[in-house]
C-alpha cells in the first residue's frame, strides 16, 4: 500500500510576507469496484483498512458479505475484483436502548478527539470511533466521512461484532447518507463534533436514532432521540 501522507513544498502568506513551507499532506487513491467482472462504483479512501471500508459498503449497498476480493494495481488506486455472497438474519446487530449519563458523553468525546495523528499532521481527514460500554474498541480516518464511517460498518460485519451499547463518534457534519448507513446495522446514538443537516435530521427521527452534536468541553446539543441521555 501507498504511504499516508507525502511532504511538498508550499508557499504561505503571513504577516504580510511569503515564505517558502514544508507541508504534509494526506494520500488518497481511487478503488475501482467490480461485481461480476462489471464495473460497479468507486471509492475514494485514504491506502488503509480497505477491507473494512469494502466490507461496510457493500453491506450497506446490498446486505451482503465479501468471501474474498482482488486488488490490481491502476493508475489512480486499485480496481477490486469483489467475491460476494448472502449474509445471515442481522437481528443480532439490534442495538438495544440504553441511557448515558452527560459524562460519558464527554468521556468518549474526549479520547475520541485526542486520537487521531493524520489530522494533526495534515487537517485533511474526518474522523469516527467505535464505542462499545464505554471504551474505545477502534479508530478509523478517511478523506471521505462516508469512508469512515462505512470502515466502522465494515469492522463490525467482519468481526461479527454486537454489543448492546454501541457508539460511533465522528468528526464531521451528519447527513442523511451517514444516518442511513449506521442504521444499516440498527445503530442508536451517534455523538459528533459538528452538527446535522435537515435529512439528516428527518432520517435519524424516523429511524430513532438519537443525534448529539456541537460536543465541547462543558457542553453538546441533543438534536433528536433524547430518551438516550440521562438528564436527571
Amino acid at each position: 500500500m501507498s504511504k499516508l501522507t507525502k511532504e511538498i513544498n508550499a508557499i504561505v502568506y503571513k504577516n504580510g510576507l511569503f515564505s517558502p513551507i514544508i507541508e504534509t499532506v494526506i494520500c488518497d487513491i481511487r478503488l475501482d469496484l467490480y461485481i461480476d467482472n462489471k464495473y460497479y462504483s468507486s471509492l475514494y479512501t485514504i491506502p488503509n483498512n480497505i477491507d473494512f471500508l469494502i466490507a461496510g459498503y457493500i453491506f450497506f449497498k446490498f446486505r451482503k458479505v465479501v468471501k474474498g476480493f482482488l486488488l490490481k494495481e491502476n493508475r489512480y488506486g486499485f480496481d477490486v475484483y469483489l467475491n460476494l455472497e448472502n449474509i445471515g438474519p442481522i437481528d443480532i446487530f439490534q442495538q438495544v436502548p440504553s441511557q448515558i449519563e452527560a459524562n460519558s458523553v464527554f468521556n468518549s468525546y474526549f479520547d475520541f478527539d485526542n486520537s487521531s495523528s493524520l489530522f494533526k499532521k495534515t487537517a485533511g481527514v474526518h474522523n469516527t470511533g467505535l464505542y462499545i460500554s464505554g471504551r474505545r474498541e477502534i479508530f478509523f480516518e478517511d478523506i471521505s466521512r462516508q469512508s469512515a464511517i462505512l470502515k466502522i460498518i465494515g469492522y463490525l460485519i467482519v468481526n461479527n461484532l454486537h454489543k448492546e451499547e454501541i457508539i460511533i463518534l465522528t468528526s464531521s457534519r451528519i447527513n442523511s447518507e451517514i444516518i442511513n448507513i449506521i442504521n444499516s446495522l440498527h445503530i442508536k446514538l451517534l455523538l459528533a463534533r459538528a452538527t446535522i443537516s435537515y435529512s439528516g435530521l428527518e432520517e435519524a427521527k424516523k429511524a430513532e436514532i438519537t443525534v448529539v452534536g456541537f460536543i465541547k468541553r462543558d457542553r453538546f446539543t441533543i438534536f433528536c432521540g433524547e430518551k438516550r441521555i440521562k438528564m436527571s
